[in-house]
């Protein structure tokens, strides 16, 4: 599935956990107490003027709106909720 973000947004493909849990609610907890994940931007809307397709970002582990679509679970972030961009 192609998904394109719109506007400020930002779309990454959750990366899977090994040690976490999932409560009844749907919240992760994290055995090994992980709070930040380096994933892959995936796409960013128009709106978003410092991170691009293809960028390595930093988020914090339960942040934005998540939706599972076809067995994947993707994140939607806004650019301000993004701690950093990882450079190489």
């Amino acid at each position: 599935m192609n998904l394109k973000a719109y506007g400020k947004y930002v779309i990454f493909e959750m990366p899977v956990l090994d040690q976490h849990t999932t409560t009844a609610g749907g919240i992760i907890t994290l055995q090994d107490n992980r709070k930040h994940l380096p994933v892959k931007c995936l796409s960013a809307g128009k709106e978003v003027s410092q991170i691009k397709e293809g960028d390595t970002i930093l988020v914090t582990v339960g942040q934005g709106q998540h939706v599972r679509q076809m067995g994947t679970d993707y994140i939607f972030l806004t650019e301000e909720d993004v701690l950093a961009v990882v450079e190489t």
